[in-house]
């Protein structure tokens, strides 16, 4: 049995996994517990079957009928939580910003410091080393390029990043306040366009994060100098 998002019920929630009809116990890593009307235990593996979808078919071929025959679950199930395709690769547009932002927490705890270009250095690579082993990340980004109402909702979700950077560049920016919003838009979107890039067909992925790396290390120099 698989769930479509680990995130999309919690304990003592009321599911309908497909096979039956429960109370969710327990939600682990990579087991959900769901108690049915008779006192069965079911064990739901969690699973990003969506993401599956989306890499295997792409998402002009993407369906909702296609997500809820591989989940093994109702069509009807996947309408109570997602009424469309767009409102799914949204969701997991929004899944792969919380990652980032958990990804940006960390790096932040080491700014300021004197070797923040190497610390920039260091996170671009991880960052890459996931879109890398990730294809769904380009997938879902290129998805919620499709319609102007998934792109506002990229839009949301990239902002949401760009405040967290620009908290973090504070200290390496501190007269350039009133500009610091629009450079975190510009090195978030700018990011994910080049590593989108970087692991598309016929390109030197190393050379495209490469001058990612360059560009944004080169922008925060300026702005470091500017603000001296």
């Amino acid at each position: 049995i698989f769930m479509l998002f680990e995130d999309q019920y919690g304990v003592g929630d009321v599911v309908d996994v497909g096979v039956a009809v429960g109370t969710v116990e327990s939600v682990g890593l990579r087991i959900t517990t769901v108690r049915d009307l008779h006192g069965t235990l079911w064990y739901v593996r969690n699973g990003a079957i969506a993401r599956e979808v989306l890499v295997e078919v792409g998402f002009d071929s993407f369906t909702c009928e296609e997500v809820a025959s591989r989940a093994g679950v109702p069509i009807g199930t996947l309408y109570q939580f997602f009424a469309n395709k767009y409102v799914i690769v949204c969701e997991l547009d929004r899944q792969d910003t919380v990652a980032v932002r958990a990804e940006l927490t960390e790096f932040s705890n080491e700014i300021p410091s004197l070797e923040w270009p190497s610390l920039l250095e260091k996170f671009l690579d991880h960052l890459a080393a996931l879109w890398r082993t990730d294809p769904s990340r380009r997938a879902v980004w290129l998805a919620v390029q499709s319609t102007p109402a998934t792109r506002r909702t990229a839009t949301q979700n990239e902002r949401v990043l760009a405040e967290q950077v620009a908290r973090i560049l504070a200290p390496l920016t501190p007269s350039r306040r009133d500009a610091r919003n629009l450079m975190s838009q510009v090195l978030v979107h700018t990011s994910y366009s080049l590593l989108s890039l970087s692991v598309s067909g016929g390109v030197d992925r190393d050379e495209i994060v490469g001058e990612l790396k360059r560009m944004l290390a080169g922008y925060l120099l300026l702005e470091e100098s500017t603000s001296d």
